[in-house]
């Protein structure tokens, strides 16, 4: 991974933006971190109040497979792990 990435990745995960999450996901794919941090991001999304059922599914969706396939990748990684924790909790026994 390049400087550029690693940098990209470290601010979009301080920054907790979905769309620079996504950004860093898409620039370095195997990122465990960023991966997990925009699933439980999504998460968030599909809890708020007021939004599109539609929307709120597919974000629900979104975040169980990205936790999940974020804790595949660093299994070892306890922030990864809290991530998964946090996005199972929110969105309950559907969420896995």
């Amino acid at each position: 991974m390049s400087r550029h990435c690693g940098f990209l990745s470290r601010n979009s995960i301080k920054e907790g933006i979905v769309e620079g999450l996504r950004a860093a996901m898409l620039v370095d794919p195997a990122n465990a971190r960023a991966v997990a941090h925009l699933g439980r991001r999504l998460a968030d999304q599909a809890l708020k109040q007021g939004s599109d059922p539609d929307e709120a599914r597919r974000a629900r969706g979104e975040a169980d497979f990205l936790t999940s396939r974020a804790l595949k990748l660093a299994a070892y990684n306890n922030e990864v792990k809290q991530l998964r924790e946090e996005v199972i909790k929110l969105l309950g026994p559907k969420a896995h």
